[in-house]
């Protein structure tokens, strides 16, 4: 390497490290990209999405220059923030804004169930000559939501009827179907039989697919080995 092109490489990289600057360059060809072919249906897939507001520019641009070292003027142009942006310091928020802020707080604590529509209305309840875009806004800059529902899985048809429990070996077992795969592709099945009692595999069959003729076959099997066991110990146990 030349003097000429160290020093032109100090100067425009900073001393950032060869991985980090061709990372940057990627960022900034993403960017560049995500701008110029916005109107564009084919370029829609390759995107991941666009920070949009400028206080997530900003906290891009912190995030890289705390990661990689880099200068401002290198991650406003790579994230795509004017540098004037960037410097402004946004206003302290306003006593009103403050006061909604734990108003719609206070709501999501007390009906986790409600969106900001029902929030909005119960806010212009209460007196706040407030928009639905503003609750909307300050809602999701908290970070309220309403929780996903879970389904309760029944595992009986009747929700009253009592579930089965083995009180000795071989008086309850469960069997379960697997699925996976070989190398080529091919589907492969498994079928697997376990006391309920003392948690013994009595049997694991493997086949690309099984039937319910080879299910009954196997379990017939099983019994003739759990049988032929449970007289095994009884003429090897001590008298």
């Amino acid at each position: 390497m030349s003097e000429n092109t160290y020093h032109r490489w100090r100067n425009q990289c900073g001393g950032t490290k060869a991985d980090d600057v061709k990372r940057l360059k990627e960022l900034e060809r993403e960017n560049a990209r995500g701008r110029s072919g916005a109107a564009m249906p084919g370029l829609k897939a390759d995107r991941q999405g666009k920070l949009l507001s400028p206080v997530r520019r900003r906290r891009a641009v912190a995030m890289l220059r705390d990661s990689l070292g880099v200068s401002e003027r290198w991650a406003c142009r790579v994230v795509g923030q004017h540098r004037s942006t960037q410097r402004h310091e946004p206003p302290a928020p306003s006593a009103d804004d403050c006061e909604l802020r734990a108003r719609l707080r206070e709501i999501a604590k007390r009906k986790p169930r409600w969106g900001y529509r029902r929030a909005h209305a119960q806010v212009r309840q209460g007196g706040h000559q407030v928009n639905r875009k503003r609750v909307q806004r300050l809602w999701r800059e908290e970070g309220l939501r309403v929780p996903q529902k879970t389904r309760k899985r029944r595992r009986t048809a009747d929700p009253d009827a009592m579930r089965l429990r083995a009180q000795r070996p071989n008086e309850l077992w469960a069997l379960d179907y697997e699925y996976d795969q070989t190398a080529d592709g091919r589907m492969l099945r498994l079928l697997n039989i376990v006391d309920e009692f003392t948690r013994e595999a009595l049997a694991m069959h493997v086949d690309r697919s099984i039937t319910a003729e080879e299910t009954v076959a196997v379990l017939e099997t099983s019994s003739h080995g759990a049988a032929a066991r449970r007289t095994c110990a009884a003429t090897t146990a001590p008298s």
